[in-house]
């Protein structure tokens, strides 16, 4: 099943879980990407970009919600959109997993900023490490961030902004080794799949 099959038949599940709002939840795929931006993109990492992300940058652009007032979505920005993020003053500072996540949060994110939980020296491993490239949430209050490691693989970071022990606690253990195992597509399912489990808990 290729992911335009599967995206299709999420569309179709998340308008049978709500048939009146369902179409602030479905996702869409944006414009492909080209070779250039791609090469672009790559200068700005330190590390080598998987090929299975850059396949589906290439075949599929991106994903995005399909209203932006959504609060439970799931989001893969095309690399013309992160291009122009990077360029952009006081917008996305760098491809890094923290930087990613204060991105997210309007870069105001206390617990990130250096010596309150972790040094400069340990942000900028993170950042150097994990590239950020997606995420997924619930609501507004949490996510799931999604990212490579230096060895191609993938992995998700959860971060609720009420439970930040949690994340420290896994953060701390990604400086000393990577705990990404999944491949691009089974990332993806996951993530599809979970966002599934909270349309139908928010319907019940």
């Amino acid at each position: 099943m290729d992911l335009k099959q599967e995206l299709e038949e999420f569309n179709q599940s998340i308008e049978e879980i709500d048939p009146d709002f369902f179409n602030f939840h479905i996702l869409r795929f944006d414009a492909p990407s080209t070779d250039e931006q791609l090469g672009l993109l790559q200068e700005r990492c330190n590390i080598s970009i998987p090929e299975d992300l850059k396949d589906f940058y290439l075949q599929y652009g991106g994903l995005e919600r399909n209203e932006k007032y959504s609060e439970c979505y799931l989001e893969i920005p095309g690399v013309s959109k992160v291009l122009k993020l990077l360029n952009s003053i006081g917008e996305l500072a760098s491809l890094g997993l923290i930087d990613g996540i204060k991105h997210s949060w309007g870069n105001d994110r206390w617990e990130f900023e250096e010596d309150e939980f972790f040094s400069s020296a340990e942000l900028q491993s993170l950042n150097d490490k994990y590239k950020f490239f997606g995420l997924y949430r619930p609501d507004l209050e949490r996510a799931h961030y999604l990212y490579f490691d230096q060895q191609g693989n993938f992995g998700e970071l959860f971060y609720d902004q009420d439970l930040f022990d949690d994340a420290e606690t896994e953060l701390r253990s990604m400086l000393l080794k990577s705990p990404a195992s999944l491949d691009f597509h089974s990332l993806l399912k996951n993530g599809l799949q979970a966002l599934l489990e909270f349309r139908r808990d928010a319907a019940e």
